[in-house]
C-alpha cells in the first residue's frame, strides 16, 4: 500500500510540474503566462471557413468560426485573444471582429504609415494581408464562453494567400482600410456621405517592392513636400475616402504594356492580363476581363443598391484612363437598370493624366487618348457629368505622351505649374498632381475672377471655370514657388495648349 502511495505521489507532482510548464500547448495565453488546470474548459471550436494549411486564399477573405457554447463579451474582449501573424515578417497584422452568439467573425485590416527609408517621392508603406505570404491566426485558451467556460487549448490556423489582389479599399482617419465594408463599418465607409474614389496609375516594380501601394491621402516625400495623412481632413469634410488598386496588372516596365490591360481583355489576347509576382515574374491570368471591367465588376458590388451621397471619381495618370473607362460603363450599367442614379458618379477630375502616342489594333485604330475623348464626350454632353483636368508635369503631353487638347475643351483645365521643384524632377512634378487636389479639400483654390478650383470647388465654381460650350477656351494657370498651395492665385489665360 504504502509503495503504491508513493508512486500515486510521484504521478501527482509530475503532473503539476508539466501543467506548470512554460511554452507548452495547454491553453497559453499570447503573454506566456504559466497554464492552470482549468476545470471549466469544454468549448470546442465546430466550424471553420477555413482549415490549417490552407493555401490560395483570397486577400480579402474574412474568417468564420462557430463554437460549442456562445462567447462572453462582458468578462472580456474577444480580440484580446485574437492574433494575426505575417509569418514571414512576424508583424501582427490588425483586424476587426463581430460576435453574434457562438459564432465569431475576424476580418482583417490594413495600415499605412510613414515610412522615412523609403523611395524619396514614396515614403509611405502599409501593413496588412498581401499576396503569397504565409499567416497564422491564433485564438488564445483565455478567450471566455457562457458559463465561465474556455478553450482547453490554444488554436492556431496557418494558411497563405493567393498570388493576387485587385479592387477597393475604404479608409478612415489614421489611415487604416477594409475592404467590402459592412453596415457596422461607418468609420470607414458610411452610404449617407459623398465618397471620392481614386485610381492609380503605372506602377512599375511595385509587386517585388513589397506590393506597394499609392496612396494620395497618406503620401511621404520629405525632401520634395512634405509627408502628410491628410485623411483626417477628408473625414471631417463629410466623405468616404475610397481607392481602387490594380498595381499587379499596373506594374510593367513599359508603361504601354500596362495601358493596354485597361481596354483589352485576355480573350483577345492570352497573354495581355499578366500580373507580377512577388519575385519580380509574371503570370497570365487566363479568360480575365479587362480592367475597366474588372474595376466597374467592383464597383457595381459596392454601390448596387446606393441611396446616398454622391461619387466622384478621380484618376491619376493611367488611372485616367481607367477612370474615364469605367464611367462609361458604370452609366451603360444604370441605363440596364442594375444600379440606381444615385450610383452614378457625378464628377471625374484627370490628375496629370497620360495616354500613349499612336492607334492601338487593340482600340480598333483609335489611340487612347482618341478613345477617351469620345468617351468622355458622349458622358459630358448626354449625362452632365462634370469634368475637371489638373496639369503638373509634361508627361502629358506630345514630348512624352498625347496632349489630347479635345478633353481639355471639356471642363475645366487647370495649369498648376510646381516650380518649388525642380524642372529636372519630372516624376515629383507629375506626383504633385494627387498632393496638391488632396491638399485642395482644406479651401477651394481661388482664381482672379467668379469660380474657385480643387477639391472643394463647388459644381457652381466649375461650371464658372468650365471650356464647354466655350468658342474661346482656358486655362487657369498658377505658379507655385512654395511648398503652400494656398500661397497662389489662379489666373485665367486664353489657350489650352501652354506647357
Amino acid at each position: 500500500l504504502m509503495e503504491r502511495l508513493k508512486t500515486l505521489a510521484c504521478c501527482v507532482v509530475t503532473s503539476l510540474f508539466v501543467a506548470f510548464l512554460p511554452g507548452k500547448s495547454l491553453g497559453l495565453g499570447f503573454s506566456g503566462e504559466a497554464a492552470v488546470l482549468n476545470q471549466n474548459c469544454g468549448t470546442k471550436l465546430t466550424e471553420s471557413s477555413i482549415t490549417d494549411g490552407a493555401d490560395g486564399v483570397n486577400v480579402r477573405s474574412q474568417f468564420q468560426f462557430r463554437f460549442s457554447s456562445p462567447i462572453d463579451t462582458k468578462k472580456n474582449s474577444p480580440a484580446s485573444y485574437i492574433k494575426i501573424e505575417n509569418l514571414a515578417t512576424g508583424l501582427e497584422i490588425p483586424f476587426r471582429i463581430s460576435v453574434t452568439g457562438d459564432k465569431l467573425k475576424i476580418s482583417p485590416n490594413g495600415q499605412f504609415f510613414f515610412n522615412p527609408a523609403g523611395r524619396e517621392w514614396d515614403q509611405v508603406n502599409w501593413n496588412g494581408i498581401k499576396p503569397s505570404t504565409p499567416y497564422r491566426i491564433s485564438l488564445s485558451s483565455g478567450l471566455a464562453f457562457a458559463g465561465g467556460k474556455t478553450l482547453c487549448k490554444q488554436i492556431q490556423i496557418q494558411y497563405s494567400t493567393k498570388d493576387r489582389d485587385e479592387g477597393m479599399v475604404w479608409f478612415n482617419s489614421t489611415g487604416g482600410f477594409i475592404s467590402n465594408p459592412s453596415p457596422e463599418d461607418l468609420e470607414y465607409f458610411d452610404p449617407s456621405l459623398p465618397t471620392v474614389l481614386y485610381v492609380h496609375g503605372w506602377q512599375n516594380n511595385s509587386s517585388p517592392e513589397g506590393f506597394r501601394k499609392e496612396n494620395p491621402f497618406f503620401y511621404g516625400s520629405l525632401n520634395r513636400y512634405g509627408s502628410e495623412n491628410l485623411l483626417p481632413i477628408w473625414k471631417s469634410k463629410g466623405y468616404n475616402v475610397g481607392i481602387y488598386y490594380w498595381s499587379q496588372w499596373a506594374d510593367e516596365s513599359d508603361v504601354r504594356n500596362a495601358e493596354k490591360k485597361i481596354w483589352i481583355s485576355s480573350q483577345k489576347e492570352p497573354s495581355a492580363i499578366r500580373y507580377r509576382l512577388r519575385d519580380g515574374s509574371y503570370r497570365n491570368e487566363l479568360a480575365a476581363k479587362n480592367i475597366v471591367e474588372k474595376f466597374t465588376e467592383k464597383y457595381v458590388q459596392q454601390f448596387k443598391n446606393h441611396q446616398g451621397g454622391r461619387i466622384h471619381l478621380i484618376g491619376h495618370s493611367l488611372g485616367t484612363q481607367v477612370a474615364v473607362g469605367a464611367l462609361a460603363k458604370i452609366h451603360g450599367v444604370y441605363e440596364a437598370g442594375s444600379v440606381t442614379l444615385a450610383a452614378v458618379p457625378k464628377r471625374i477630375t484627370l490628375l496629370d493624366p497620360f495616354w500613349s502616342k499612336g492607334a492601338k489594333d487593340y482600340l480598333n485604330n483609335q489611340s487612347p487618348g482618341e478613345k477617351s475623348e469620345k468617351l468622355l464626350s458622349e458622358l459630358v454632353t448626354d449625362n452632365h457629368v462634370i469634368v475637371d483636368q489638373v496639369m503638373t508635369s509634361l508627361i502629358g503631353t506630345s514630348i512624352i505622351g498625347d496632349d489630347n487638347f479635345a478633353i481639355r475643351k471639356l471642363g475645366t483645365f487647370v495649369r498648376l505649374y510646381p516650380d518649388f521643384l525642380p524642372i529636372t524632377d519630372t516624376i515629383y512634378q507629375h506626383i504633385y498632381a494627387y498632393v496638391w487636389f488632396a491638399k485642395s479639400i482644406l479651401s477651394p483654390m481661388l482664381t482672379t475672377e467668379k469660380g474657385a478650383l480643387g477639391a472643394a470647388a463647388s459644381d457652381d465654381d466649375l461650371s464658372f471655370t468650365s471650356n464647354l460650350g466655350k468658342s474661346i477656351f482656358y486655362r487657369w494657370e498658377a505658379k507655385q514657388k512654395a511648398t503652400d498651395p494656398f500661397a497662389v492665385t489662379f489666373k485665367k489665360e486664353q489657350g489650352i495648349n501652354n506647357w
